[in-house]
């Protein structure tokens, strides 16, 4: 059964949604179906319907990142308007 940190509830309510810890964790905690045929498949990140993603490490949930994320990430690291990659990874 995966696991969620208090690291990633924290950013759970810090940058997708001012919740209590409960409501973060119970929202987080539907997508366990998800995240364990993740770890089936090898992957390192869940997207959840709200379009943030949990990202992973084996079962555990470590943290969370807004739907916003992988665009500012590209922008910042992206040489003359285009993206290296780095953020897709």
């Amino acid at each position: 059964m995966p696991y969620i940190t208090a690291h990633a509830i924290e950013r759970y309510i810090e940058r997708v949604e001012p919740v209590d810890a409960a409501m973060a964790t119970a929202t987080i905690r539907a997508a366990f179906p998800c995240i364990s045929k993740a770890c089936e498949f090898g992957c390192d990140t869940v997207v959840m319907g709200n379009g943030a993603r949990l990202v992973l490490s084996g079962d555990v949930v470590v943290t969370v990142l807004p739907k916003r994320f992988r665009k500012e990430a590209a922008v910042l690291i992206s040489t003359k308007g285009k993206s290296n990659g780095a953020a897709w990874r």
